[in-house]
C-alpha cells in the first residue's frame, strides 16, 4: 500500500501546480501560505518573527521519497525532496545576535536549495455525503536545507550603519 501512496503523491505533484478545476482544487504554484511563525535560539543568538502572505515558488518540482500510512494508529509520514525553493513574502523579525539587537520588517526573498522534507500528520476517519475520508488534525514539517540565500529588505529598520 504504502509503494502505491508514494506513486499516487509523486503523480500529483504536477496535476497540482496547475490546479484541478473540475474537483475545485486550486493551484499549487505559487503556493499561497497566510503565515508561518519563525522562533529559533535562546541565550545569545535568539529570533522570533514571521513570514506573512507567503508565496512559494518550486514545490510542484518536489520528489516524494517514501511513505507510510498506519490506518490503525491513524498516521500518515511521507518524505519529499524538492531541488529548489523561492519563497517571497512580508517578513517580521526581532531579536539579537550576540551583542547585535536584530529588528525589521519588510519584503523578504528566500532561495532554498536540495530541501528535504518530512511530514507527519495525524488523521481521523469522517463521512462526507455518505462517503468515508481521512481528515488531517495535526500536521508537523520537519525539513532540512543544503543552502540558503536570503534578502531581506529594511533589516535594522533601516540603519545603514549596522549593515
Amino acid at each position: 500500500m504504502n509503494e502505491c501512496l508514494r506513486d499516487g503523491l509523486q503523480t500529483m505533484f504536477p496535476a497540482l501546480s496547475r490546479g484541478i478545476p473540475e474537483i475545485n482544487v486550486e493551484k499549487f504554484e505559487p503556493l499561497f501560505i497566510k503565515e508561518v511563525g519563525v522562533s529559533k535560539g535562546h541565550g545569545a543568538v535568539l529570533l522570533t518573527g514571521a513570514l506573512h502572505d507567503l508565496f512559494v515558488y518550486g514545490p510542484s518540482n518536489a520528489t516524494t521519497t517514501f511513505v507510510v500510512m498506519d490506518l490503525k494508529n491513524k498516521t500518515w509520514q511521507f518524505g519529499i525532496e524538492v531541488p529548489y525553493l523561492k519563497l517571497e513574502s512580508q517578513y517580521n523579525i526581532k531579536g539579537n545576535i550576540l551583542l547585535l539587537p536584530v529588528v525589521g520588517t519588510g519584503d523578504s526573498i528566500i532561495h532554498l536549495r536540495d530541501t528535504k522534507c518530512i511530514v507527519t500528520t495525524d488523521f481521523e476517519y469522517s463521512t462526507i455525503q455518505n462517503r468515508e475520508i481521512l481528515q488531517i488534525t495535526k500536521m508537523k514539517v520537519d525539513f532540512s536545507v543544503s543552502g540558503m540565500r536570503l534578502h531581506l529588505s529594511n533589516l535594522f529598520n533601516g540603519n545603514k550603519d549596522k549593515r
